[in-house]
């Protein structure tokens, strides 16, 4: 991806709103040469709250991330949980999924 692109695109998302974590992730993402522009848009999208978080099955796909998930136990109940990828696994887990960002008053929705 060129330079002028990536400047483009983190401009872009600057000017949209002030998405800072999303800026620090979209440009960890173009540090990696097999970025898309599908990978920019869909990361973008997930800090606008577009996507249809759906669970992923544990422990046949793990989280990469340290960070705080949702978690569906398998008795039934639903948490969230931090997870340290180095550390330890989900214990008693069927299915994780990252968590959603938070309600803003100024955001527009159709």
């Amino acid at each position: 991806m060129s330079k002028d692109l990536e400047a483009d695109i983190l401009r872009a998302v600057e000017q949209a709103h002030d998405f800072t974590e999303c800026k620090k992730d979209i440009s960890k993402m173009l540090e990696q040469d097999e970025t898309t522009i599908i990978d920019i848009f869909k990361e973008i999208a997930r800090y606008l709250g577009m996507t249809d978080n759906q669970w992923v099955p544990y422990p046949e796909q793990v989280p990469k991330e340290e960070k705080e998930y949702l978690i569906s136990c398998k008795e039934g109940w639903v948490e969230t949980r931090w997870y340290n990828p180095k550390e330890w696994s989900f214990f008693n887990v069927n299915a994780w999924m990252p968590l959603p960002q938070p309600y803003h008053t100024n955001t527009k929705r159709k």
